[in-house]
């Protein structure tokens, strides 16, 4: 009986600091939070509307919507504004000047022939944006933040052709790293993911050192994220591109399918190794 009240004694008098210990733990997003309100501020992306707009049936619902044809450095892709959204293209230009340049990648994957790129929508039914590897629509308010969540959605898909078990190894990277990165994150291992890619995005544009701790905090999902961000395109892909197939597709002549108007060399992506890993080149 003796041994029973001791243990209880001291049960109680740990409880209080092991529930103020787990209450100081802190989830990644909480880390670099003073950075969110800052996102875009460093970064030097580019973005040149080269053609448009073109009435166009827009994909979801079949609204109608004016398209432009843009690009960002060797990426180039489509954006699409439901016309009832009132919404100018140059007001799209500045949000995704923010966008740190790897994730313009992401503008491209959702501008094949019959994606709308882009897209800005009147409403989503209440969400801000919805993401994939054929899609990134959005309403007026979201902003690059949201673009960040959902490039990593559109990205993580885009590996999973090539590693059907690409969320399988995240699950495992969230196993490892043993720490939160965001409580709508908790929810879903693929959100888990989308937030890590809105942190990742932040750090890499706010500097250096904040992708240093971030790399300590969360190491195994960060070298991941770096797999499928820096993922270089099949070959099959680089050798066809076929998104960009099919009349008018940069508002010159129509395209006879030997991609004329790409610049010379076709749209290659090149990567070299850098102080923080890999890189445009």
């Amino acid at each position: 009986m003796k041994n029973i009240i001791a243990a209880v004694i001291v049960a109680l008098a740990v409880a209080p600091g092991a529930r103020a210990e787990k209450k100081a733990e802190k989830r990644v997003v909480e880390h670099f939070s003073k950075l969110f309100g800052k996102f875009g501020q460093n970064s030097t992306t580019k973005v040149k509307i080269v053609s448009g707009p073109k009435d166009v049936k827009m994909k979801n619902g079949r609204v109608a919507g004016k398209q432009w044809i843009a690009t960002s450095g060797k990426f180039r892709f489509k954006v699409t504004i439901q016309n009832s959204t009132k919404l100018k293209v140059d007001h799209v230009v500045q949000i995704l000047q923010k966008i740190p340049m790897p994730y313009m990648r992401t503008c491209e994957v959702v501008s094949d022939e019959k994606e709308d790129g882009i897209a800005i929508y009147a409403s989503l039914g209440g969400a801000s944006a919805h993401g994939g590897k054929t899609y990134l629509n959005m309403v007026p308010r979201a902003g690059p933040l949201v673009i960040a969540h959902e490039a990593g959605h559109a990205l993580e898909q885009v590996a999973k052709e090539s590693d059907p078990k690409i969320l399988d190894k995240w699950a495992a990277a969230i196993k490892a790293d043993k720490i939160s990165v965001s409580r709508y994150g908790d929810r879903v291992r693929h959100e888990d993911l989308g937030d890590f890619a809105k942190v990742y995005a932040v750090c890499l544009d706010a500097g250096a050192e904040h992708l240093v701790r971030l790399k300590k905090l969360s190491p195994a999902r960060f070298a991941l994220w770096e797999q499928i961000l820096h993922a270089v395109p099949t070959a099959s892909a680089a050798a066809g591109w076929p998104q960009w197939r099919g009349p008018n597709r940069d508002g010159k002549s129509p395209d006879t399918g030997l991609l004329k108007s790409w610049p010379d060399g076709g749209p290659k992506l090149m990567w070299k190794v850098s102080k923080m890993g890999q890189g445009f080149s």
